[in-house]
């Protein structure tokens, strides 16, 4: 494994992060120790060339960025204790997120539920607010249909490390189908799943969208973490995959291109004749969309 890194301004920060949002899944990340530090730009590889090819990338984007930077060797040891800077326990009402290493050394109420989670190379780690903002919404519909929840069929588009689809199997709900483009992000999916103890219970995939979302019955609930262009393209694909009195949740949206998102959505659902419901949240710089089907 290796690694690039290199300390960059909050400016360039800012335009760094929405540049890798459009990816679906980015080598790279940004790090801060404190608010007066200045921001690490890390990127993490397989192979020198891959990093090298991708650094020249970069610089076609943002020449700002030095023609060279140091390109260091990490040790599988060393490569294992730096992702793990990025996985830490999280709690969602009562849903814990506990990263596998630290099993037995959070105390989680006996009537509370807990994801073990060790997300390698998978987008989905749970300290992102797309993510939190998903899982939100879970909880949400598990209470809005609090008598028939458990039977609900669930897609998790996209589904990276399986932290959404792995919470909702955990939490209790019996019918769930995660997918993902990116044959590492299955195979994350099925290792966290026999961490839990929930093998089989959650159906997984490699698949694009188009096949994703058409490879099983329409949905009771949808989660998509997905940039907001993939969204747009795949509007029709959504709301086809969704019944009626189903929800829609979209995340991974800036809070700028909401009305974007929601314009696209919302043009198509009129078109059809649909009625729907739909409310926003916020968090950082991050939005959500979720639409309940009527």
């Amino acid at each position: 494994m290796y690694t690039l890194y290199y300390p960059i301004e909050s400016k360039l920060a800012d335009q760094l992060e929405d540049y890798f949002c459009e990816w679906v899944r980015s080598p790279w990340c940004l790090t801060r120790q404190t608010p007066e530090q200045s921001y690490i730009l890390r990127g993490y590889f397989f192979t020198e060339k891959e990093a090298i090819e991708s650094w020249y990338q970069l610089r076609t984007e943002f020449i700002e960025l030095p023609t060279k930077v140091d390109l260091h060797f990490l040790h599988d040891g060393d490569w294992k204790e730096a992702y793990k800077k990025h996985l830490k326990y999280r709690k969602l009402r009562d849903l814990h997120w506990i990263p596998i290493w630290d099993k037995g050394k959070i105390k989680v109420p006996t009537d509370e539920y807990v994801v073990y989670l060790d997300s390698g190379m998978a987008f989905g780690t749970g300290s992102h607010e797309t993510t939190r903002l998903c899982a939100n919404r879970l909880l949400d519909f598990r209470e809005r249909f609090a008598d028939t929840w458990r039977s609900a069929s669930v897609i998790d588009v996209g589904c990276g490390s399986g932290i959404l689809s792995i919470s909702a199997a955990v939490l209790g709900f019996k019918n769930i189908y995660g997918f993902d483009n990116d044959p590492e992000a299955v195979r994350v999916c099925l290792e966290n799943s026999t961490i839990n103890g929930i093998d089989n219970h959650v159906k997984y995939s490699i698949a694009g969208l188009e096949k994703g979302l058409n490879l099983k019955p329409r949905a009771d609930l949808i989660l998509a973490n997905l940039q907001a262009n993939l969204l747009c393209i795949y509007a029709q694909n959504f709301l086809w995959a969704l019944k009626v009195n189903g929800m829609l949740v979209m995340s991974g949206i800036l809070i700028r291109e909401v009305e974007e998102v929601r314009t696209t959505f919302e043009d198509l659902m009129r078109k059809g004749s649909t009625r729907f419901n739909v409310d926003t949240r916020k968090l950082g710089e991050w939005a959500d969309l979720c639409y309940l089907k009527l």
